[in-house]
């Protein structure tokens, strides 16, 4: 068996991402595992870039395609083969973040990238190497996320709920023994901090819901309608809330639960009893404006906001609304801040990334 025999032999059999790249970075072979991988026969991959073979987003920012958009310069699968034509360098499980496109979803691939030249018909090429480690990445941020989340659900089921169930306990025998005495004015009081104790306890039983929900958010994003996102929501409420615009972002469904969350603050905490929703889309950007006309936000509170477990409100508020709001935009690689509102009221800016447009 010659020597290209055996590197045949072991490139086809290897089960990791294999191809064999020019120095245009076009695929001249390809082995069975990447094409797998890409979902390609061979025929469809040989000549190909790898950002169009792999559906690289970054791909679609040029019409030439993959190694002319913007961002081409930064992937690190690019820069890997260039180096090593270059000087004949060998690089070893380079990790590389490749946004893609697939099935009408986007996402991220992470990929460990090795590189070294090899000779083959008397030419010279770059053998490229591939670890798809997306799977093992995710499962390192959702574990680190899950015990975050862990303890604050374990904090609120020690503390919180304990203590709200103690007061009811509480409030409900004194009650059953001030019923005994007639027109006793006490009454109401006791049954009142009885109901804000149930009150709280909803509270965190709606908000644990929430934080379980967005444990898994932002890993499996697709095309969302933030619209009828937004239109489904509104009704509930016993407020004007007037809803303008359109546009779209790479989401999942627990955006709802972001942007219900920041509608109940404001009639909740800042007593509005007015909303207005804003909707447009520009440069790779939807921007949800949701404006309200209540009480506002101190100054001296307005950078807390967010923080988990800070209120403003009293003890029969848990703080964790609009911190589970930030946290589930910030998965999909959003923002949210706070402005002011004219007359009064503040306004909830949300910024997310809109689906990039995807070839036939």
């Amino acid at each position: 068996m010659s020597d290209e025999q055996l590197f045949t032999h072991i490139f086809e059999n290897a089960p990791l991402i294999m191809m064999v790249v020019d120095e245009n970075q076009q695929i001249h072979r390809a082995n069975r595992a990447a094409l797998t991988f890409l979902g390609r026969s061979l025929e469809e991959t040989l000549g190909l870039r790898g950002g169009t073979a792999f559906g690289c987003l970054n791909s679609l920012d040029d019409e030439r395609g993959c190694g002319f958009g913007p961002d081409c310069d930064k992937c690190k699968v690019r820069s890997s083969m260039k180096e090593a034509f270059k000087t004949g360098t060998d690089h070893h499980r380079v990790e590389a973040i490749i946004p893609v496109a697939k099935d009408d979803r986007q996402g991220v691939l992470n990929l460990l990238v090795s590189t070294s030249i090899i000779n083959l018909e008397g030419k010279r090429f770059v053998l490229l190497s591939l670890e798809n480690v997306t799977d093992i990445r995710r499962a390192e941020i959702t574990l680190m996320d899950f015990n975050d989340y862990l303890k604050l659900l374990n904090s609120i089921l020690r503390h919180d709920i304990r203590n709200s169930l103690t007061i009811m306990l509480g409030s409900l025998e004194m009650t059953d023994r001030k019923l005994r005495k007639i027109n006793d004015e006490s009454v109401p009081k006791i049954l009142g901090k009885a109901y804000d104790a149930i009150r709280h306890s909803n509270r965190l039983i709606d908000e644990v819901r929430i934080l379980e929900e967005a444990i898994p958010a932002g890993f499996d994003l697709k095309t969302v309608d933030l619209r009828e996102i937004i239109d489904s929501i509104t009704g509930k409420y016993q407020v004007r809330i007037d809803v303008k615009g359109d546009g779209f972002a790479l989401a999942d469904e627990a955006v709802g639960s972001a942007f219900d969350n920041i509608i109940s603050n404001a009639v909740t905490h800042g007593k509005t009893d007015r909303i207005d929703i804003d909707i447009e889309s520009c440069s790779g950007i939807s921007v949800v404006r949701i404006a309200d006309f209540g009480i506002g936000i101190p100054a001296e509170t307005r950078s807390r906001i967010f923080e988990k477990g800070f209120t403003s409100a009293g003890k029969s508020h848990t703080g964790l609304g609009l911190y589970i709001a930030k946290s589930i935009i910030n998965r999909y690689g959003g923002v949210v801040r706070v402005e002011d509102n004219k007359p009064k009221g503040v306004v909830f800016v949300i910024e997310l990334k809109t689906p990039k447009k995807t070839k036939a």
